[in-house]
């Protein structure tokens, strides 16, 4: 360890400099805290592009998959337990309903994510031809976030819509984990990486 005053060497335990007498100990702790701090921000906002394009590209599979009922959760009707493709459930407009609506919030962004990439990794300007020009979007990543999960809710709230009488669906496990990724995205976008 360098004293900060003097710049002589020290010992790394050492609680005073040899050389001026300057108290290292309380020096050596504040930085080091504060370090750390700014460390963990500092990798998730240089990592985020790479965080985007994983989440973008994982977003626009599931979407897809999510929009051709391949998730397609369990029904139960009259007491007899069906599982399986999007056939199953064309009697219920609402989980289909469901289904569509979330799987076109996942391409959309897994569009903002894969595009943002792009732009950061390869110059391709379309993020900010089609992103940028058609959504005024300042922060993409928070955007990502917060339409997953508002996506999420309302797969929920259609589903919840069919529980009325002998029928009722139940939503995928995914559509939990993706809630739970697309709000960690947004509150880490929001209050790590551009926090005033």
């Amino acid at each position: 360890m360098f004293c900060p005053k003097c710049g002589a060497q020290c010992a790394d335990d050492a609680v005073f400099c040899g050389s001026c007498g300057n108290s290292l100990k309380a020096d050596a702790q504040k930085p080091a805290a504060a370090a750390q701090n700014v460390d963990v921000a500092a990798t998730i906002k240089k990592n985020m592009n790479y965080i985007m394009v994983a989440i973008g590209a994982v977003a626009a599979l599931l979407g897809l998959l999510i929009m051709f009922g391949v998730f397609e959760p369990s029904i139960t009707i009259w007491g007899q337990t069906v599982s399986g493709p999007m056939s199953e459930i064309d009697g219920n407009f609402m989980g289909v309903l469901g289904n569509i609506l979330f799987g076109l919030i996942n391409l959309v962004i897994g569009a903002v994510g894969i595009l943002y990439f792009l732009k950061n990794q390869m110059n391709m300007p379309y993020y900010d031809n089609f992103v940028v020009k058609f959504l005024k979007v300042k922060e993409p990543a928070f955007l990502m976030g917060v339409a997953g999960a508002v996506g999420a809710l309302v797969q929920f709230v259609c589903y919840k819509l069919v529980d009325v009488g002998p029928t009722s669906l139940n939503v995928h496990w995914i559509t939990w984990v993706l809630l739970v990724v697309y709000v960690v995205l947004a509150v880490v976008d929001k209050f790590v990486v551009n926090k005033k």
